[in-house]
């Protein structure tokens, strides 16, 4: 037959995808430390918040 195509689709192509589709332990372990970092940092930055407006309070009430 002319201009009859053949629709099947190359073997890589059916197959599902399996590096790509599951980040590899090197990424996970990357996205834990960042997470822990930014946690760390958010109560390093409110307990110095904390201090500074300690010390303030403490200049305001011996200042008087």
């Amino acid at each position: 037959m002319i201009g009859h195509r053949d629709h099947q689709t190359s073997p890589s192509a059916a197959a599902p995808p399996s590096a790509a589709a599951a980040p590899s332990y090197g990424n996970w372990l990357l996205a834990g430390a960042m997470a822990l970092t930014a946690f760390g940092w958010l109560v390093e930055r409110r307990r110095r918040r904390l201090l500074e407006t300690e010390k303030d309070s403490v200049l305001a009430f011996t200042a008087t």
